[in-house]
């Protein structure tokens, strides 16, 4: 974690928000706080830690949101791969 007394640069702080992580231990994380920087997540955790060590370009207030670092594709449906996999199959035998 970068000193309180030099803050570091970001591109973008999401905070207030109740972080989910997606690490080994699931944490929930109430009054929450995401760094970006260079397109990557830099930190994670308490508004009140985080917030005072990062200046960034901008800012986003996810009270009452739900903020989920790290996840990729949110929507998916069971099977689509088997079907999309079945309709290749189909187009290759009559081509």
């Amino acid at each position: 974690m970068p000193d309180a007394q030099a803050p570091c640069s970001a591109d973008l702080l999401i905070e207030h928000g109740t972080v989910i992580t997606l690490d080994g231990a699931r944490r929930v994380i109430e009054d929450g706080a995401v760094v970006v920087a260079g397109g990557r997540i830099v930190a994670v955790g308490s508004s009140a830690e985080i917030a005072p060590c990062w200046r960034a370009r901008k800012v986003i207030n996810a009270l009452r949101k739900a903020v989920l670092p790290g996840l990729i594709d949110c929507h998916a449906h069971a099977g689509d791969a088997v079907q999309e996999r079945r309709y290749i199959l189909k187009a290759s035998r009559h081509a």
